[in-house]
């Protein structure tokens, strides 16, 4: 089966187009099955294999937001656009638009921007599972044209963290510490928290508790240390669903297509810079 992203590569150079195919699907060009499956990656659950085979379109910010400032019509009038295409070419097309997407030359990118996101949602556009993509079906049967804006999904919002202050002292240790020297502190300075306090907080915008943070930097003699202590730590998941193993797995799996497919300017240019060390130690301590 011929490979999707080195066909994206073939003729689509700029960074979004290959953020889309890569984030979204499998080197098959088939939409990754934890978006088809996943309890909370598959968000809505409206989207699915009918993207294996439809035409992609990806639109731009600034193509949606003119779209949208128009006077009435505005989503007939997309999914005309996307009807004609559909007719020309005898396939269903899906429109993608990102959430993330700068709307114009030197703004901020959008970061599940409420504003922006209303926009696509008045056009017709609906999440694709919970990621930052939006997308729209040319056919007029599709579950996305009866999912009602307002019951469309969203990720949980972004929230401060839940720990007290001296909790907090925790996670200006780990982000200052080797490993070692953080493992020396687990088995002293708080070598007195109970697994309560451990994982009954928050520590980032992923839900993600303080061994999703350690596994993640690969601090793999902490992570032992933490896991030999509080072993219930293993199971907790963040918001997307996963166990600190299954997070670790997939920014590995992640790393290694970035690295394949996408060379080293695009990974700076998109903010792709790999951390990631010490990988099969910490799995070995996550898998037990």
């Amino acid at each position: 089966m011929s490979d999707f992203y080195r066909q994206m590569n073939h003729f689509a150079t700029p960074g979004p187009i290959k953020d889309l195919d890569f984030k979204l699907f499998n080197h098959h060009g088939h939409l990754r099955q934890e978006y088809k499956e996943h309890i909370v990656k598959k968000g809505s659950g409206i989207w699915g294999s009918e993207l294996d085979t439809g035409l992609l379109l990806l639109l731009n910010g600034t193509t949606t937001n003119h779209a949208a400032r128009c006077h009435g019509g505005s989503a007939r009038i997309t999914r005309n656009v996307l009807e004609g295409f559909s007719d020309h070419f005898k396939k269903p097309v899906y429109a993608f638009v990102n959430s993330w997407e700068s709307t114009a030359k030197g703004s901020t990118p959008c970061t599940f921007h409420d504003d922006q996101e209303q926009r696509f949602r008045d056009l017709g556009f609906r999440r694709v599972g919970n990621t930052k993509f939006f997308a729209l079906s040319s056919d007029a049967s599709h579950p996305c044209h009866r999912l009602r804006a307002a019951d469309d999904f969203d990720p949980s919002p972004l929230q401060p963290s839940k720990g007290t202050e001296d909790f907090m002292n925790v996670v200006v240790d780990v982000l200052a510490s080797p490993d070692h020297l953080f493992r020396e502190k687990l088995d002293t300075k708080y070598s007195e928290m109970s697994a309560e306090e451990i994982s009954g907080f928050v520590l980032h915008s992923s839900g993600g508790n303080l061994l999703h943070i350690i596994a993640l930097s690969g601090m793999y003699q902490s992570a032992a240390s933490m896991v030999a202590r509080w072993p219930e730590l293993r199971n907790a998941r963040n918001d997307a669903g996963e166990t600190p193993l299954k997070a670790l797995e997939w920014l590995i799996e992640e790393d290694k297509m970035r690295l394949e497919y996408f060379d080293a300017d695009e990974r700076f240019k998109l903010g792709w810079l790999s951390s990631l060390k010490n990988t099969e130690e910490t799995l070995a301590v996550l898998r037990g």
